[in-house]
């Protein structure tokens, strides 16, 4: 029959919590009663001894002891502290094998207690946000960019709702980045990329999170993106709404250090003319900016119908299908 006993060491802080599983097969192997030389009487038993971890695949009839064990590892990592972390720290935490340390974490993924928001990076998942199927962005967006060496920050309606207005899009989470990135799932939402080369440098706001802090665009920058990037932004009048509440928070200071980004002089003629429409205030550093640069008579929406008047100041055909929502 089988024997199975069950001992549980947890370890505190980075240690993993292993549990091991000794089988014992006792088998009785007298062939027959009153053998040679007397070898078959009973209790001269053969016995067969395996050893095996339950972070390995190898130990037999172990499927729910394995998870009960990933989980223990989880909750020791959330314990200690240890929210993100690479697959090369998970290995040797766990102490095994490269192919074991993938079970585990594919495990800890499937039962929705680890989050991997890019290849070799995994976040753990606290109980209360396993039905969203991953933690707020803000824990583990930096650490996701600089695991890839990206430089990035947190833009458009993403920014903007951290400065106060409200976009259309609840469930994507905007990212501004110097090379183009996969869009990828977030739980039950999504990362969103649109590159801007200058991702890296432009003035941001660093904001804190429970693991270390996440960049934000100022909310210069960010009224700058989404004149820029009006489809994923919702929309032109979404962007003329947005721009009514983020125009209030625009400062000298603030515009001329998002000014040295280098815009296109066609984005900043448009920003101008919806802030000016507005009523925000230091629309006269964009002014400034442009009157050393040429300029043309354009249309609000890009490609848009060349009827009305311009505006004199911005050199802006209005159009009547733009209204703040």
């Amino acid at each position: 029959m089988w024997r199975t006993s069950v001992d549980t060491q947890g370890l505190s802080g980075s240690s993993a919590v292993t549990v091991s599983v000794r089988c014992r097969l006792h088998a009785a192997v007298d062939r027959g009663r009153g053998g040679r030389g007397g070898r078959g009487r009973r209790g001269g038993a053969a016995a067969t001894a395996t050893s095996c971890t339950l972070l390995d695949k190898s130990c037999p009839k172990s499927d729910f002891s394995r998870m009960r064990s990933t989980r223990a590892w989880v909750d020791g990592m959330h314990a200690s502290g240890r929210l993100i972390f690479s697959f090369e720290q998970a290995r040797t935490d766990l102490g095994v094998t490269t192919a074991a340390a993938k079970s585990t974490l594919s495990r800890g993924q499937a039962h929705g207690l680890l989050y991997s928001p890019a290849q070799g990076l995994y976040v753990v998942v606290p109980a209360e946000y396993r039905t969203a199927g991953a933690p707020p962005w803000q824990w583990y967006l930096d650490p996701m960019m600089r695991h890839l060496a990206v430089g990035y920050y947190a833009g458009l309606l993403t920014a903007a709702a951290h400065h106060g207005a409200s976009p259309q899009v609840a469930q994507e989470t905007q990212v501004v980045v110097e090379r183009q990135q996969r869009n990828r799932p977030a739980g039950r939402g999504r990362l969103r990329f649109v590159q801007n080369p200058s991702a890296g440098e432009a003035p941001v706001i660093e904001v804190p999170t429970p693991t270390g802090r996440v960049r934000i665009s100022t909310p210069e920058v960010t009224m700058l993106d989404l004149v820029a990037h009006p489809v994923v932004s919702g929309g032109w009048s979404n962007v003329a709404s947005l721009l009514a509440e983020l125009g209030q928070l625009g400062s000298r200071r603030g515009w001329q250090q998002a000014l040295r980004t280098g815009p296109a002089v066609l984005q900043v003629q448009r920003l101008g003319y919806l802030l000016d429409s507005a009523g925000a205030p230091n629309t006269n550093e964009l002014s400034d900016w442009l009157a050393s640069r040429p300029r043309r008579v354009i249309t609000l929406v890009p490609r848009g119908r060349r009827e009305g008047i311009p505006d004199p100041h911005w050199r802006v055909i209005p159009d009547p299908l733009v209204q703040p929502d």
